[in-house]
Parts: structure tokens; C-alpha cells; sequence
């Protein structure tokens, strides 16, 4: 059986779902996209449920680019249950997708993700009476600590026997279900839009309808304890969030994460190099006897091994380091924050301030930097980065490479780093120019928090 993870972005699907299904994760493309589809299977007694997170997505209505993927496989007719995972600590928000998820007459069953957060800021929530309200499984959720885990996997093992049922809404709640109707094309029918292939584009009125709607039951199951105290992470987060404190911080961190990048780089080498030195020596002897002396003796004696050596004393240190970095940068909420932080430069470039994503992961790979530019809005800002990273930006093999020339030769790292950023901004300008194209977007920044394994 199929079981979709739907909800909308940063209120952590990929976390749940390594918590519900634990490393038996499986990376694959969306039949027609190029859109990745992360898989997982759960076991509950005896039976198998294959586990699938979707892109965040705000509405079902108004899907566009990849998150098109998440609303086809909620329609999808092999996909037997819908988990909506929900941020407990913005609930308002997270219920208008709810709304429409219930219109699909498919099982529902809503998780309360980072419930801990949620008590941490003071926030109680009747799970009970929402539950009701909405007519399907409410379960309070931590991906963190483990809660709930327990209680839907008890759900799925009674739904096994007794089957799964689709929502039935109280019956003080169902005229919040039905929409209206109104604007250009709309037949006031929002449950048969919902459920087509086709696009959908909500009238604005509706789209709003649907928010009151969503706030006005979190309203009635939620409860505010008072005043929180606030922890360090959320002081810290007010100084990163602040533009002129904020931005030298994170540019900073920056350097500093490069810095480090460079020196684990140099220390990996020396160890590498000491436990593959005596192969080394053994193959250029071997090289030598096997050849006659000349020009290619030579040559293979002293390339074949130092080949063999650069993959593992240079690339994989730095592809390592990088890789952990990122992880570090999006576990914690800090990733977004470089995108706002950047906005305004990136706009000298034509391009978003989201595009600083793909382009620092193409210090990491430019294959996966690549993909990731389809977060972009537009064919013009995507064919900008990829232009950049194509020429500019040196992916973790060549950071490897740089670094080591630079020690080999003493070079200034400065003056390279210096050189790169001036082909980068004047080459920057000129695709802005001739193919600059700025679309307004709205950010949505996530609570920072510590990484967890």
C-alpha cells in the first residue's frame, strides 16, 4: 500500500519519514520530471507500506513546477492514505492545505510534527477536538524525539483489518469545506477542481475563504499558556534575522566554513598520503622494470600513481567536507536565511536570492547544483546559473585541485579567490543583461535549530 507524505515546505516530511522508516530510503524520479521522490518502507506487522515524501506545497490549487508532482500524487489512485504533516507552531496556516487534502475523499491522517516546539512556545492544542473537527486521525508528532510514533503505527495496524475510511467532518464544520465559488473560470465546485489533472487556478477570493477557514478551527483548538521564555536559538535567531547584524554573520560563517574546508583538505592529504606511499613507491618500481627506460617510463611511473592518489587525498576530503556543511547549513534552518541575505546582490545578476542555493551547492557537485536550479521561477534566471556554474564556480574536485596547488606553489589564496570573484561578477552582469529576468517572491524562513543525526 501507498502512503503519501503531503505538506506544506519546512515542516518536516524528510524528517518523519527517516523517523517512520528509518536508512531504508529510496532516491527516484517522478515519471516525466526531473523531480527526485524520496521513498521509504514501513513494516507493521507483517505488512509492507511503501512511504513516499512529495515537495512541499502550499494548495493543491494554485501547484506550479514541481510541486505539481505532490498534487498528482495525492490524485494518484494507487496511493491508499495521506499523511499531512503539519507545523504544529503554525497551525492556521498548515490547515488550509488540510481543507483541501479532506476534499479528495482519500483517507487523511494529520500529524502534529514539531509538537515540542509548539509546547516549547506555549502553544496547547486539543488534538481531540480537532480530530473531530475535521473527521479523521489527529496524532501529536515529533520526528525528533520519537512522539507519536507508537499511536499511528497502532492506526495502521487496526486500518489493516478494519480498513481506512475517508474524513467525515463534524457537522458544525462541513460548510467550512464547501467554497463559495466565483472569479474568471471558477464552477464553484471546489471539490471536482481538486480532484482533476488539469491546473487549477483558484479565484483569489477563494484562496483567502480557505485561510479564514483554516484559522478560524485553529482557533478553536488551540490554547496559549502564556508568556514563553525565549530560549537561545530564538535570540540567536533574532540577530540572524536582522539585516545589518545578520548578514555579516552569515558572510562570516561563510568564510569560516571555507577556511575549514581548506585546512581539513591539507590534513586529509598528509594522512592519505602516508597510508598510500608505499603503493605508490611499489607501482612506479613496477612500472619501472616493466618498461624499457624512456620517455613513457617515465611518464607512467610518476602519473599512473599520483592518479590513483588524487581521488582519495584531494577529491573525496573535499566532496566529504562539503557534503557535511551543506547537511549543516539546511538542518539548521541557516540555508534559507543566505538566499534573503543575498536577495540584493543576487538581483544585480537578474536572478533571485534563491539561487545562491544551487550555486553553493555547486562548490559540493555541479550535477546535483544543476538539478537544483528548477527551484528557480524562471528559464532565463536558470540558464544564469548554470552558466555560472558551468565556468566559475569550481565544484569540490577542483577546490581540491586549487588547494593543493596553491600549498604546492605557496601561492596567495587570497588573489585566487579574489581573481574568481571578479570573473564571477563581471560575467554575472553580462548574462544579467542579456538575459535578466526578476520575479518578486516571499520567503519563508524556518526556526533555526541544532542538526540532528
Amino acid at each position: 500500500m501507498k502512503v503519501a507524505l503531503l505538506g506544506q515546505p519546512n515542516v518536516g516530511k524528510s524528517s518523519v519519514l527517516t523517523r517512520l522508516t528509518g536508512a531504508r530510503v529510496f532516491v527516484s524520479n517522478y515519471p516525466g520530471t526531473s523531480v527526485e521522490l524520496v521513498s521509504g518502507t514501513l513494516v507493521v506487522a507483517g505488512h509492507r507500506f511503501e512511504v513516499l515524501d512529495t515537495p512541499g506545497i502550499y494548495s493543491l490549487g494554485l501547484a506550479e513546477a514541481e510541486e505539481t508532482v505532490s498534487r498528482k500524487t495525492a490524485l494518484a489512485p494507487d496511493v491508499g492514505l495521506i499523511l499531512n504533516v503539519v507545523d504544529a507552531s503554525n497551525l492556521g496556516r498548515n490547515l488550509a492545505l488540510t481543507l483541501e487534502l479532506l476534499e479528495l475523499g482519500k483517507p487523511v491522517v494529520v500529524l502534529l510534527n514539531q509538537i515540542d516546539r509548539a509546547r516549547a512556545l506555549g502553544i496547547d492544542i486539543n488534538h481531540r477536538e480537532l480530530s473531530r473537527l475535521l473527521g479523521c486521525p489527529v496524532f501529536p508528532f515529533s520526528a525528533v524525539t520519537g512522539e507519536g510514533v507508537v499511536e499511528l503505527t497502532e492506526y495502521l495496524h487496526g486500518g489493516l483489518t478494519r480498513g481506512f475510511h475517508p474524513p467525515r467532518p463534524a457537522a458544525e464544520v462541513v460548510p467550512l469545506f464547501t467554497g463559495p465559488g466565483g472569479g474568471e473560470g471558477c464552477r464553484g465546485d471546489c471539490r471536482r477542481c481538486l480532484r482533476e489533472e488539469e491546473l487549477v487556478h483558484c479565484p483569489q477570493e477563494e484562496v483567502w475563504a480557505r485561510h479564514e477557514r483554516a484559522h478560524a478551527i485553529a482557533m478553536r483548538v488551540t490554547r496559549l499558556q502564556g508568556e514563553v521564555r525565549q530560549g537561545w536559538l530564538a535570540r540567536l535567531e533574532a540577530v540572524v534575522d536582522n539585516p545589518w547584524a545578520g548578514t555579516p554573520l552569515l558572510l562570516g560563517l561563510l568564510y569560516a566554513a571555507f577556511r575549514g574546508l581548506v585546512a581539513f583538505v591539507g590534513w586529509a592529504e598528509e594522512i592519505v598520503a602516508g597510508i598510500f606511499g608505499p603503493v605508490q613507491e611499489g607501482l612506479a618500481q613496477g612500472i619501472g622494470r616493466l618498461l624499457p627506460p624512456g620517455f613513457w617510463r617515465d611518464v607512467l611511473s610518476s602519473g599512473v600513481p599520483e592518479g590513483l592518489l588524487v581521488p582519495f587525498a584531494l577529491v573525496l576530503p573535499a566532496m566529504l567536507m562539503v557534503a557535511v556543511l551543506m547537511a549543516l547549513l539546511e538542518d539548521s534552518g541557516l540555508l534559507p536565511r543566505y538566499a534573503v541575505a543575498l536577495e540584493r546582490l543576487a538581483g544585480l545578476f537578474g536572478v533571485s536570492g534563491q539561487a545562491f542555493i544551487p550555486l553553493a551547492l555547486g562548490f559540493g557537485c555541479r550535477t546535483p547544483a544543476v538539478v537544483a536550479t528548477r527551484m528557480l521561477p524562471t528559464p532565463q534566471q536558470r540558464f544564469i546559473v548554470i552558466a555560472l556554474l558551468s565556468i566559475v564556480i569550481p565544484c569540490a574536485a577542483t577546490v581540491g585541485m586549487i588547494t593543493a596547488v596553491v600549498a604546492a606553489l605557496q601561492a596567495s589564496l587570497g588573489v585566487v579567490a579574489a581573481s574568481m570573484l571578479v570573473v564571477f561578477i563581471l560575467l554575472g552582469l553580462v548574462l544579467s543583461r542579456l538575459f535578466g529576468d526578476r520575479t518578486e517572491l516571499l520567503y519563508e524562513l524556518p526556526p533555526l535549530r541544532v542538526p540532528t543525526l
